[in-house]
């Protein structure tokens, strides 16, 4: 993919724009990176579109930014307030003084695609990421490898809550201390299965990437911002170390 060193990164304001009504609970099924091409060659190689979805501890993953390319190079930055969903049934999203696409689910190979007209170019994408819920990676993580004993404690656990006034999702961790502790605030992109939160001690940056693996059931590589020894790798099925 044609990419610059340094991206230009544009961002599109509408001022006076006359938003439709919001649906994004109905749209975020089309979450996922789209290849674009035209009828006529006229898009270079990595020219894209991007439907950018966030989960947080109060709502289920919903758009909230879209990005698109055309040239491969420059990346025009799109927030909530930069778009309008149509109406429901519609599957189509309006970007102010820019233009206008239309979404599909597909049956074929690729996940959904997309039609429509931006910067009075027209395009197709298609997107092969499917984006997926945090609830899929529910379960009782522990270290993924030990040498004779299976290990008892959970380094994480991730589960639905149970009350009105908690977060959609309870998730525990073990910063390295006796127990574990409550999240109470992260993010989670379901595009790239990425859950982010913060140490409330130290405000070490953990970035957890979920997954599954061969014999590991569901696994998480652990990433820790600025502390790269502590990085690790969890799973729901420890393995015994050869």
């Amino acid at each position: 993919m044609a990419t610059s060193e340094k991206p230009i990164l544009n961002r599109v304001r509408a001022n006076n724009y006359n938003m439709e009504t919001q649906d994004t609970n109905s749209m975020r099924k089309f979450t996922g990176y789209y290849s674009l091409s035209s009828d006529n060659g006229q898009l270079p190689q990595g020219a894209f579109l991007q439907i950018i979805s966030m989960a947080t501890q109060n709502n289920d993953f919903q758009i909230n930014s879209i990005s698109f390319s055309l040239d491969g190079k420059n990346v025009t930055v799109l927030n909530k307030s930069d778009f309008s969903i149509g109406r429901p049934g519609t599957n189509t999203i309006r970007i102010a003084r820019i233009g206008r696409i239309t979404l599909k689910k597909n049956n074929g190979g690729s996940i959904s695609s997309l039609e429509g007209s931006i910067n009075n170019v027209r395009v197709l994408g298609v997107n092969f990421f499917n984006p997926v819920p945090l609830e899929v990676f529910q379960g009782y993580y522990k270290d993924a490898f030990y040498k004779e004993t299976p290990p008892a404690k959970d380094r994480l656990r991730i589960f639905k809550s149970i009350g009105k006034t908690k977060p959609l999702f309870e998730i525990k961790f073990d910063f390295g201390g006796e127990k574990l502790v409550r999240i109470e605030d992260y993010e989670y992109d379901p595009s790239m299965y990425l859950l982010s939160f913060k140490s409330p001690e130290t405000k070490l940056k953990y970035s957890l990437m979920m997954g599954t693996n061969l014999n590991l059931g569901l696994a998480s590589f652990v990433l820790v911002h600025d502390d790269p020894l502590k990085n690790q790798l969890l799973a729901t099925i420890p393995q015994k170390k050869e």
